[in-house]
């Protein structure tokens, strides 16, 4: 049952799409949905009738439309899916999100592993059917700020099981009714590796600066915002990567909460060394002998090493470290699918899904529209597109996606 909350998601998420992608989803959904409708008012008999000339000869390239008697064999098909996707929306983690939109272009040269299949069986008017599809990315960045570079991997598997129920069937095609449920897991890792260099004058700079502003005020407090603004410019802003700027793979903030972590860590370093240092920069600025300058300057050095080394110390240890992520779900789906022969050779098929219900997803649909041609009696291609919609929130992850893009299907059914 939709509730009117995942009926306000729906129409949320349908009202909102913009852009060409999101005009293709829509096309290839209305498609769908013209399809079935095509199917029901052609008034297809529940039972075939007397066949005509034209059904005749479709039965010569095509499979002969099945008898919906319980007694007739069991008939199986076996297809593998080609589908090129490219992925829309934003992914988030522990409340930090960034926006993916990468198309299939974007993500080829990345595909590390890729696994597509389905089948299904059907007797008389029930049937049952299932698929998996897996999809491994990977990406290596460069220099990234403070991170010599930092290794990214996406992997993700779908899987799908259903039955379904032939509510419409003759010579022209069938349309039946499906119930199913979609299993998701997605992994997310990345993997840094800190730049020395880069870390050493990241920390020396942050204590210049501090050095710097102790020396105006003559004194270590009310360095607050100050010691913020240092932090920021000196390791936050140079580690974005961590934030999910990620150009190429559809990936999320995964060491994202490790900003926070870390600008903390280096605030209560430098307040515990904090006080030491102002007290040596006003000996020096006291002194009256030249001995006593130096041997002030000696101390306010020694301790702007200190403070240096352990912030580099840190940072070289939080940016030395891999950071995974992964989550799965179930979501379950009620929906239509159908078929309509167009000539001996030549038919449309589509699908479409709806479900999630807040069990998985709060809201996830599928659309498929395809023109299929019966290549020999056993053996079918189909061309079409796919679009695939989740809203998962849970986990710490949010999940808000279009995948989308063409589909190219080659199977057997026999």
């Amino acid at each position: 049952m939709i509730t009117n909350k995942n009926r306000t998601a729906i129409n949320n998420h349908l009202g909102t799409a913009k852009g060409k992608p999101q005009l293709r989803c829509l096309a290839a959904q209305t498609a769908v949905w013209m399809l079935f409708l095509i199917l029901l008012l052609c008034g297809i008999p529940a039972h075939a009738g007397q066949e005509s000339s034209s059904s005749l000869d479709l039965k010569q390239v095509a499979p002969e439309t099945p008898n919906t008697s319980l007694d007739e064999p069991w008939k199986f098909t076996l297809g593998v899916p080609g589908w090129m996707p490219g992925v829309y929306g934003t992914v988030g983690i522990k409340g930090i999100s960034s926006s993916v939109s990468q198309d299939f272009g974007d993500l080829l040269p990345h595909l590390e592993g890729v696994a597509s299949v389905e089948a299904g069986a059907q007797k008389g008017k029930f049937g049952v059917y299932g698929s998996l599809l897996y999809m491994s990315l990977g990406d290596e960045v460069g220099r990234q700020g403070l991170l010599s570079s930092v290794n990214l991997h996406v992997n993700e598997y779908l899987a799908d099981f259903g039955f379904d129920y032939r509510i419409v069937e003759g010579p022209r095609g069938w349309l039946d009714a499906i119930a199913g449920c979609r299993y998701t897991n997605l992994y997310q890792r990345a993997s840094l590796y800190p730049d020395d260099g880069a870390i050493d004058s990241a920390s020396a700079r942050i204590v210049d600066g501090i050095s710097q502003r102790i020396l105006d005020k003559l004194s270590a407090s009310g360095l607050g915002d100050d010691l913020k603004t240092l932090i920021a410019q000196n390791v936050l802003d140079r580690l974005q990567t961590l934030a999910g700027e990620h150009p190429d793979l559809p990936i999320g903030p995964v060491g994202g909460s490790e900003l926070d972590r870390l600008t903390e860590e280096i605030k209560r370093i430098v307040q515990r060394l904090d006080p030491d240092i102002a007290a040596a920069i006003i000996a020096e600025g006291q002194a009256k002998t030249a001995t006593l300058k130096l041997g002030a300057q000696q101390r306010v050095d020694y301790l702007k090493r200190k403070l240096a080394d352990e912030i580099a110390s840190r940072l070289h240890s939080a940016l030395n470290q891999s950071f995974s992520k992964t989550n799965y779900w179930f979501d379950p789906y009620v929906g239509l699918r159908g078929r309509l022969n167009i000539n001996k050779a030549f038919y449309l098929t589509g699908r479409a899904d709806i479900g999630g219900f807040g069990v998985g997803s709060q809201l996830t649909w599928q659309t498929y529209g395809a023109l299929g041609c019966q290549l020999t009696r056993y053996i079918y291609a189909e061309a079409g597109y796919r679009c695939l919609f989740m809203n998962y929130r849970g986990g710490g992850l949010i999940y808000d996606t279009y995948t989308r893009g063409v589909e190219i299907n080659v199977g057997v059914a026999f």
